[in-house]
């Protein structure tokens, strides 16, 4: 009398089966993802550093006149004097003159060179670490190098600007909008001093 319909489920297996083949995709995708990702976060987080140190040489001409006239006899000088005043920082290692800024970044004056010819650069170079400690703290991935240039001659280090060290993989994710691309990612800094790398 009772017509029953018969009702087709899967069976264990085949949900094992599906199982494993998300699994597998999964595998292939999120490493891809988790990379882009990176990526994509590093460049941002290098263009901030860079606007950081921008504001600071902004905030420090405010208070200690134009660059042409800074001490850029010592690294210690230079970092006490227009640095660490002209960031916001939660941290101060004065003692390797650098500082960790309130967005976790970190800030170091590596070098300064300061010349009396007019025609001879004269400079001093930041190492920023975009990230602070976290991995994976390589030049060219996490690490940058800026330059405050005083004076000079030179097309790419003009008087009185900052920019990422020339030939770096700074100078050409600046250049790319401080986007990663896949041949910058991939590149290695010292392919960048010698031209190798492009964005």
């Amino acid at each position: 009398m009772f017509k029953y319909k018969i009702k087709k489920a899967m069976t264990f297996g085949e949900i094992i089966v599906v199982l494993m083949i998300l699994g597998v995709l999964a595998s292939v995708t999120i490493p891809g993802l988790k990379k882009y990702s990176q990526k994509t976060e590093l460049g941002e987080l290098g263009r901030k550093s860079f606007l950081n140190i921008e504001d600071a040489v902004d905030n420090a001409i405010l208070t200690e006149g134009p660059v042409r006239n800074w001490d850029f006899s010592s690294s210690a000088n230079f970092f006490n004097k227009y640095i660490e005043p002209n960031i916001r920082h939660t941290k101060v290692d004065a003692a390797s003159n650098s500082l960790i800024t309130s967005d976790g970044s970190s800030i170091k004056v590596i070098a300064c060179s300061e010349n009396d010819n007019e025609a001879t650069l004269s400079y001093c170079q930041l190492e920023v670490d975009v990230n602070g400690n976290k991995a994976p703290n390589l030049d060219g991935k996490d690490k940058f190098k800026f330059q405050i240039s005083k004076n000079g001659n030179d097309a790419y280090y003009v008087s009185e600007s900052v920019k990422p060290l020339q030939n770096s993989v700074g100078e050409q994710l600046a250049k790319n909008n401080w986007k990663f691309s896949d041949n910058l990612w991939n590149c290695d800094p010292a392919s960048a001093y010698t031209g190798g790398c492009v964005y």
